[in-house]
Order: C-alpha cells, then structure tokens, then sequence
C-alpha cells in the first residue's frame, strides 16, 4: 500500500513547496526551475487555501460576474535555496469557479503574433462562468484555436476547472 502523501496528510501548503523547492534546487542544475499552482479546497465551505510558486495568476470567477486574480505567493520552486512561500486564502461562493491554467492558453499566438493573453482569458471566462464545466472547457478552447488562426501552438495547454456547488 501507498503512504500518504504531504497533501493527503494535512501539511501547510507553503511547507510542502518549501520542501519541493529545496529538493528541486539541490537536485538540478542552476537554470532550472519549475512555477506551480497547488490548492487544497475544503467543499463544505468553499474555503481555498493556494500557493502560487512564480505561475500564471489563478482565477476566480464569481457567480456576480466579478472576478479575482490568485497572483504569486512565492517564487519558481528550485529557483533558490531557502525559498519561502505564502498561503493565500479565498473562498468560493455557491457556483463561483476557479481557473487553473498554464501559459500556453495566454501564449497562444495568432497570424499576425498577438498574444491570446490575459485579458481575453479573462472576458471569456466570465462569459461562460455560468455554462456546465464541460461546456466552459471545449468552449474556452475552441475560442483560443480560432483566435490563432491556424498557427500552430508553441506550448501545451492544460487547464483545470473547479466550482463550488449550489447550496
């Protein structure tokens, strides 16, 4: 049988990505780092714990039509020795969503080299916040393959969607 993991048993997020930055800077070469996004969501109420090492800002989006920005709370983890990380704290509203992505839905390029961007992410989100998760993924993404027009993607594309029931 498998032992639980740092996340299964209940560690501070930012320990657990103190220890994975450690870890990766003593075990890589200097020029190598990794950014990520972890979270631990209570569903009962909604409450979000995260910590953001140097990735892309989460996004919250509201059932109001508001939005939140989940910006860095540390840096890349293996960047350097010693990094330290903060916990961030949001909670999630009756049907609000949080957005997790990487660079390439933001990076992705059209014909004439425009950048999809943040700002796009964000209108379109917002104008599917109240679709079905499914529906919001495979329409996110047809949105991004036509805005670049044929232009192959440089960088994969993960995005990863979580949303608070009614009440």
């Amino acid at each position: 049988a498998l032992s639980a993991g740092p996340l299964e048993r209940g560690e501070p997020l930012d320990d657990i990505c103190a220890n994975v930055s450690h870890l990766l800077h003593q075990r890589t070469p200097p020029e190598k780092y990794s950014t990520l996004f972890v979270a631990s969501v209570d569903v009962a109420t909604g409450n979000v714990e995260y910590v953001n090492a140097g990735h892309n800002p989460g996004l919250i989006l509201r059932l109001s039509g508001a939005h939140e920005w989940l910006s860095a709370t540390g840096m890349p983890v293996g960047l350097l020795p010693g990094a330290e990380y903060t916990v961030g704290r949001v909670q999630l509203g009756p049907r609000d969503t949080l957005l997790v992505y990487t660079d390439g839905l933001t990076e992705a390029v059209n014909d004439r080299d425009e950048e999809f961007g943040e700002e796009r992410l964000r209108a379109e989100c917002l104008r599917l916040r109240l679709q079905p998760l499914e529906v919001f993924a495979s329409r996110l993404e047809d949105t991004i393959t036509e805005f670049c027009r044929g232009v192959p993607f440089a960088d994969d594309r993960t995005m990863v969607l979580v949303r608070r029931s009614p009440e």
